[in-house]
């Protein structure tokens, strides 16, 4: 089973629905897409965040900006 899958799944157990993210055609405006495209980002950002210089604790950086606008995306389609 792959990330998506466990995720779908512990989401599923979480908050009682499916979310549809393991269609095969989904479209790029979708809910699920914009979920799947976040969550990406957010994932992207936070290795950079975390095995980086820690600049962005006390400057705004691009990629700390990057995070928190995937971040808000993703909490909004959940």
């Amino acid at each position: 089973m792959t990330v998506l899958g466990i995720s779908t799944a512990m989401v599923y157990i979480a908050l009682d629905t499916r979310l549809g993210c393991l269609d095969a055609n989904l479209a790029p405006d979708s809910e699920p897409q914009k979920m799947i495209d976040s969550v990406q980002v957010q994932f992207e950002s936070f290795h950079k965040l975390e095995f980086g210089i820690p600049i962005w604790k006390y400057v705004s950086t691009p990629t700390w900006r990057k995070f928190v606008k995937a971040s808000d995306a993703f909490a909004e389609c959940v």
